[in-house]
């Protein structure tokens, strides 16, 4: 008998009868609710490389339309800036063990559920992770979109500034804030925040299995205009540097482009694809899990200067 005969077994069966399509958006369902970005950014299939254009703005003036004119008025160019992106691949093996397999089969888990959550947990950090290195886009010259500083605690001046800042921009409200989770305590003592307090994660979500909050959004429409979120996976460096951007279609901070994967079998109907089998010689379970994304400002030059965003330094 071949080393790996024990691969026709029946455990090999119910990995094999495990629908992949619907495994890959659970996946990433699951993880839209424990997110503190994915809400908020727009996601849409393009490329591997492509160009956001960012549309150009129009001057108009005063013209006598009652006499002849004698000269035409300069003409504008409709030129919309853009900036290229280019998706790169995201990947997480995990390997369900026989320990990880008898905790399931014991607590009555679905091998199916497991593996939904072992995708999704890690997914949320490493997606919240690309959304909050961003940081490095915002213009740190007039209006410099770096504000606070590694010893100011959060305070409403901050966040009124933020607010002030996109609308200067020209962003469109609703406004979205990601703040480090340590600043839960300095959010809430900020006046008006216990008002707007959301109970329970976003429209009351809970986990059907524990019964705890599911997401990450701890406040709505303060000030009527901005939603706040904590994440654990904003940068530290010289400070927290939370983010606060436009969620506006019209004019969204953050953008998330990807592109399906390549396989034998043609192209992925997602974003993700995942890949779960039986190893044999480990006696488990592994999970290949693929994404090829990127995330970035949509932003009006080629730079990186992305004005629908705002850096709030915190200590």
């Amino acid at each position: 008998m071949a080393r790996y005969g024990a691969s026709t077994n029946t455990l090999a069966a119910e990995v094999d009868a495990i629908d992949v399509v619907t495994m890959a958006q659970r996946i990433i369902a699951f993880s839209s609710v424990g997110s503190a970005f994915m809400p908020f950014v727009p996601s849409s299939q393009g490329n591997r490389q492509g160009i956001l254009g960012r549309e150009a703005e129009m001057t108009w003036t005063s013209q006598n339309l009652d006499t002849a004119v004698s000269t035409a008025p300069d003409e504008q160019a409709y030129a919309p800036t853009s900036r290229a992106f280019e998706c790169v691949g995201n990947i997480a093996d995990a390997v369900i063990s026989q320990y990880a397999l008898a905790d399931a089969r014991t607590s009555g888990t679905p091998l199916d559920v497991q593996i939904r959550n072992a995708g999704a947990r890690g997914y949320i950090k490493r997606y919240d992770a690309l959304c909050a290195a961003r940081y490095v886009e915002r213009p740190t010259s007039t209006p410099d979109h770096l504000i606070g500083s590694a010893s100011d605690s959060m305070s409403g001046g901050l966040l009124n500034q933020g607010i002030r800042l996109l609308i200067q921009a020209e962003a469109e409200p609703p406004f979205i804030f990601v703040a480090h989770l340590t600043k839960y305590e300095e959010i809430m003592a900020i006046p008006g925040m216990q008002e707007k307090i959301v109970v329970g994660g976003r429209n009351g979500g809970v986990d059907i299995g524990t019964g705890t909050p599911t997401s990450p959004v701890i406040v709505r429409g303060w000030n009527n205009v901005l939603t706040i979120a904590l994440s654990s996976q904003i940068v530290s460096s010289s400070g927290y540097h939370n983010l606060m951007f436009s969620a506006n279609p019209n004019t969204p901070g953050l953008i998330n482009k990807w592109t399906p994967l390549e396989t034998p079998n043609g192209l992925t109907p997602g974003k993700m694809l995942v890949d779960p089998w039986w190893n044999s010689a480990r006696r488990a379970i592994e999970m290949n899990m693929t994404t090829q994304e990127v995330v970035q400002g949509y932003i009006g030059s080629a730079t990186d200067d992305n004005d629908w965003m705002v850096d709030i330094v915190t200590a």
